[in-house]
């Protein structure tokens, strides 16, 4: 009898130790925890999805109510997928996942015109790992965002300036630079990435100087 038990007891223990083995390769391979059992590589995934769930909700409608909708849904969306990404982030802090969830976070920000979140996101992936493939596309994304935003503060000024010029007294220089400096905000805003406000510009340049050599483009560009 106490032999029996003894075996059996002995059994129960390497059962036990196998599950402790198993369990401390899930946390050491896919990094599972107790609490989290989904892999980093699936939660990543789940989290691009989202992400591209977002990216093509059909936000535009004519019935402004609609669109209203449209665009909660998709900023739900959005958020949903930030919710993944962060948490990829708090497990995966120096890997890989996380430089991958920093650069799809900052292109998130950027789509709600917040540019310096964005950019801090970019500057985490190249504190990551500076020569990396994500931290050249953080370094590019990061200029590209200086660059633009200098571009739309100074055109736009220059815009509102000669546009007054131009109704105060017309001449071809004063409508030239006006629209010029405008459709240069609407370009700055498209590289951005912020469509609504490329678009608004647009829209604007063709109202506005509709004579223009560059009119057309811009109404290409809607």
């Amino acid at each position: 009898m106490n032999r029996f038990t003894y075996a059996f007891g002995l059994r129960i223990d390497r059962a036990a130790l196998l599950v402790l083995a198993f369990a401390f390769l899930s946390v050491t391979i896919i990094g599972c925890t107790p609490g989290s059992i989904i892999p980093l590589g699936a939660k990543l995934q789940n989290a691009d999805n989202a992400f591209d769930e977002a990216e093509t909700t059909e936000v535009r409608d004519d019935d402004p109510e609609k669109m209203e909708k449209n665009r909660q849904r998709q900023q739900e969306r959005y958020d949903k997928a930030m919710t993944l990404y962060l948490e990829v982030i708090e497990r995966d802090t120096k890997g890989k996942y996380a430089q991958r969830a920093h650069y799809q976070i900052a292109r998130i920000y950027k789509r709600r015109y917040d540019w310096d979140k964005a950019t801090e996101h970019y500057q985490a992936i190249v504190a990551l790992d500076p020569t990396g493939y994500y931290a050249n596309e953080a370094k590019a994304g990061t200029a590209n965002i200086r660059k633009n935003r200098e571009v739309i503060k100074a055109k736009r000024a220059e815009y509102q300036n000669y546009k007054a010029l131009y109704e105060d007294s017309p001449t071809d220089e004063t409508f030239n630079i006006a629209a010029e400096a405008l459709y240069e905000v609407a370009r700055a805003y498209e590289s951005l990435e912020n469509h609504t406000e490329a678009i608004r510009n647009y829209e604007r340049m063709v109202e506005e100087f509709p004579e223009h050599p560059k009119a057309p483009q811009a109404q290409f560009q809607i």
